[in-house]
This record gives C-alpha cells, structure tokens and sequence, in this order.
C-alpha cells in the first residue's frame, strides 16, 4: 500500500493555524487543540489500519511556517507487520521548520513483529532559529516474541549551515551483531533517544543528568551527547519497554514543561 498524508500550519494573526491536514489511510491525521496554549496547533496521528506492514510505502510530509509552533504525537505504538510475501516495508517523515519556527515530535514506540524488515527515514530541515524535539523508541518484538528486523535513520539539516545530526540504528536478525556488545547491549529490548536542536547543549545536559543520576536503580541506562552545533540527543536502552518510555516522557518533560521550558518560549 502506499500513502501520503501531510501536516502545513503557518503563522497568521499572531497564532499558529492548521492550513492543511491530509490524512491518507492507514496515516489519519487528527487536531486535538491544547485551550491553555493557543499558540501551539496540536495534532495527532490515529492508525486507520494495519500499518506499517510488509509492503507498506508511506509517507508523511510536515511543514511548520516562519514563527509557527507545532506538537505531534500519536495514540497508541505503531506495529511493524510482515505480509504472506514477507516483503520490506518503509515510512518517509519529511519535515521543514522554518525561521523562528519550533517542532516537537512524541510519536509512540515502533514494535518490531516477528518477521517484519521496516525501515524509517525522518529528515528535517531547521531554518534559521527554528526549534525542533523530535523522541523516538523502537521495540524489538512484542511480549516474549522474537523480534523483527527495523531501522531508523534520521537526518537533521540547519539550513545554510549544514548537517546538524545523522544516525543510523539497526536492530533484529537481519543485523547479528546488533543486539551484542556493539549494538544495542546484551538483554536490551528497546532503544530510544530525545534529540533537541536550537537549544543551549548544557542546559539540556544538566537536566538529563539530573533525571539519569535519580533514576540509578532504573532498568534504563541513558547517555547525553551535545551534538556539534546548537544542540543535543538524549540515547536510552532498557530491556523494559514501558520502563524506556517512561523515562523518555521525564525527559520530554525536563526540557519542554516550567517557566523555562522550551513550552513557554513557544509563540
């Protein structure tokens, strides 16, 4: 199958609008507004099917205009499926922030099925003091399942800069060493990351270690890397799927809620 949905908003009046919100199915976009913060549009993605599954050719295209501020995330983890073929499947993010603009991505984890090969590339595009938060989490098989095999590249661009981030995890059977001593980690089941640009590198990295250094009897094991530019990523592992991603939302939280959160610089 393949589709295409899109998210456009834009900056007029002194608020973000929704200028476009297509959905194509199994990708159905929804706005679910926040009343308390009407500078930010708000949506979410809601699964109209199976998807991602073998033979799957998705897309999604974001488009956040100059000084416009946009929050997506989903309702529930995405479930990487083989088809009888056993054929790949792939899911294309493409996003563009423009100047001044600011994006935060919190979709759920992708769980890798018995048998799937998915792969997911996400490029973003920052135009001149835009803002982007952008967490992601994989899981590797559902409970007491053998994984499947799923990658995820992501690729983050500073307009008239150059390269700000690339990364390439590979995870499952497809790839033996992925889950040793070089990959992943022995035992761990989900991998996840916060990557922040336009951000001060130290700030973010105190507020990580604080929420690393209180969780030192977690099951989570977490590294900050401030990245060569304005920003920073956040990696976790855990062989606890729920423990991952309950960590990840504390570190959501550490960076975009309070006074000086990047919330409150919104709009």
């Amino acid at each position: 199958m393949e589709a295409r949905a899109a998210i456009r908003v834009d900056r007029t009046g002194g608020r973000t609008r929704l200028l476009e919100m297509r959905s194509d199915p199994p990708l159905t976009v929804r706005s679910t507004p926040d009343p308390s913060r009407p500078d930010v549009a708000c949506v979410h993605l809601v699964g109209s099917g199976a998807a991602p599954l073998g033979g799957d050719d998705l897309h999604l295209d974001v488009e956040v205009g100059d000084g416009a501020a946009l929050e997506v995330g989903s309702v529930a983890a995405s479930l990487a499926q083989p088809d009888a073929a056993r054929r790949g499947s792939t899911l294309t993010i493409s996003a563009s922030i423009g100047s001044g603009a600011a994006l935060t991505w919190s979709g759920q984890p992708t769980v890798a099925v018995k048998g799937c090969s998915h792969h997911t590339l996400t490029t973003v595009r920052l135009g001149a003091g835009a803002s982007l938060v952008w967490r992601d989490q994989l899981v590797s098989g559902r409970h007491e399942e053998q994984p499947g095999s799923v990658a995820q590249t992501t690729v983050v661009d500073v307009v008239g800069v150059g390269p700000l981030y690339r990364s390439t995890l590979a995870l499952g059977p497809a790839w033996p060493g992925s889950s040793g001593p070089g990959g992943s980690g022995a035992g761990t089941r989900s991998v996840g990351s916060v990557l922040v640009a336009d951000v001060d590198p130290d700030r973010a990295a105190e507020r990580w270690a604080r929420l690393i250094t209180s969780g030192a009897d977690s099951p989570v094991r977490a590294a900050v890397m401030p990245l060569d530019g304005a920003g920073v990523v956040l990696q976790a592992v855990s062989p606890l799927a729920g423990a991952l991603s309950t960590f990840l939302d504390h570190a959501l939280a550490a960076l975009l809620d309070g006074p000086a959160g990047l919330r409150a610089r919104a709009g």
